[in-house]
Parts: C-alpha cells; sequence; structure tokens
C-alpha cells in the first residue's frame, strides 16, 4: 500500500513535537517559558492541563511535579534531564531572587525600625 502523501493529524503533532524536542536538544531553550508558543494547544491537550495552568507552569517551573516533566519529555521525545536540568537551574535562580529580596527586605525594615524614634507610653489619667 503506498502513501497518500497525506499526514495524519498524529504524524503533525509528532512533526511538531520534534521541533520542539530539537531546541531542547540543541540547548537553544533556556528557560521553560520560551516554547510557550510552540503548539500550546496541542500540549495542553496531551498533557491534560488547561491553557492558563500550563502558561502558569512554563513560567513558573518549579511549580511542575517530576510526573509532569516526566510526561512533558516522553510526548516531545526527549530526555527528562534535559527538561529538569533547565527546570532546576531556573528554580534555582528563582529561590535565589527570593532569598535576596527577603533578606533585602529583612535589612530595610530592622534600618527603618532602628531610624525611627520611640514614642513614649501614653499615660493614663487617674481621677
Amino acid at each position: 500500500m503506498k502513501d497518500s502523501g497525506k499526514h495524519t493529524e498524529e504524524s503533525l503533532v509528532e512533526v511538531e513535537f520534534r521541533s520542539i524536542r530539537s531546541l531542547f536538544e540543541t540547548g537553544e531553550i533556556k528557560r521553560m517559558y520560551e516554547i510557550s508558543t510552540l503548539y500550546p494547544t496541542k500540549i495542553v491537550k496531551a498533557l491534560g492541563f488547561n491553557y492558563g495552568r500550563y502558561i502558569k507552569k512554563l513560567a513558573k517551573p518549579d511549580d511542575f511535579s517530576i510526573g509532569e516533566i516526566l510526561l512533558f519529555s516522553h510526548l516531545i521525545g526527549v530526555d527528562p534531564n534535559k527538561v529538569i536540568e533547565i527546570t532546576l537551574k531556573e528554580t534555582t535562580q528563582n529561590v535565589s531572587k527570593a532569598i535576596s529580596s527577603s533578606k533585602s527586605i529583612s535589612s530595610s525594615k530592622k534600618k527603618r525600625e532602628a531610624s525611627t524614634p520611640k514614642k513614649a507610653p501614653i499615660k493614663s489619667r487617674e481621677r
């Protein structure tokens, strides 16, 4: 039986996912959000997410579960370690920023408290 040259929907999806896999394998993807515009409808359908949840997870990849990363990796046909590596790097950066921000806020608060004059307690009048 000869191929009629028509692609099934499944083979088109595989081709699309191969392009994403290629981006991971060549190291072009540095942040998960970079793939947000690449076939999101097909990916969310395959992962069982809604679009909003998928985009939030790409923006904050530490929200992906290990199972979701494995499923996504299998879907696009890439070694899960590549996806985990990007997710871990991003998560580490996000946590470092949060820690720095927390220390900065704490330090600023202490400086304000130290420079603010203390108010004398209000004495109640006795009759």
